[in-house]
């Protein structure tokens, strides 16, 4: 939003070199205003930035002629403290401030190249902190951040009383025995059958 606006919007408003700049100031584009249904995020501080950049233009061609008129805002939950009356408050603001500064195409392009760089340096170290998170969880896929590391399977066993994995081989007489723990089926039905049977000769 503010790239469009400083790359796009006010250099074409100040190519036109206005000798009044008449504002329609609305506030639903605010993050907490479900008017624009997620699409737009704006906070009282991009209004204030824009109405300066706007005053700065007039300041330049119009000898500082604004005139502002309220539009819409619909989050006006809260009153005074609401986002749509901050949002207004800082217009307002960046209207009654003494500002003579007047716009310029080259403060602009400073302005972006420093937000470039500052992305840049925001991405690098962003990089570097996954790297090194990727390091540190080399032995570990599901370390966390801060997190105790996990201790062997075998420390485990042993701190539970358990006998662990390598006392447990092939040859151990515990899979020993559930290994040959095979059932017959065909005999087992066949012993309920006869025991069935006897149970009316008894009574």
């Amino acid at each position: 939003w503010k790239r469009a606006w400083r790359d796009k919007i006010l250099p074409a408003v100040a190519n036109h070199k206005p000798d009044l700049i008449l504002i329609s100031a609305g506030f639903d584009a605010h993050a907490k205003d479900d008017m624009n249904s997620g699409y737009i995020g704006l906070l009282e501080c991009d209004y204030e930035w824009v109405t300066n950049e706007l005053v700065k233009i007039a300041n330049k061609y119009g000898e500082g002629r604004v005139v502002s008129v309220l539009e819409g805002g619909y989050r006006i939950q809260g009153g005074l403290v609401s986002p749509f009356a901050r949002s207004v408050a800082a217009h307002v603001r960046a209207l009654g401030q003494a500002n003579f500064k007047e716009w310029s195409a080259e403060e602009a392009k400073h302005e972006r190249d420093r937000e470039i760089r500052l992305e840049e340096e925001r991405l690098r170290k962003q990089q570097e902190e996954l790297q090194r998170l990727m390091a540190e969880g080399a032995d570990d896929p599901v370390a966390v951040p801060g997190a105790a590391p996990a201790m062997p399977m075998q420390l485990n066993e042993e701190a539970a009383g358990l006998p662990s994995a390598e006392a447990e081989g092939p040859s151990s007489p515990k899979r020993r025995r559930r290994a040959a723990a095979s059932i017959d089926y065909v005999a087992l039905n066949a012993q309920l059958e006869k025991e069935a049977q006897a149970k009316p000769e008894n009574n």
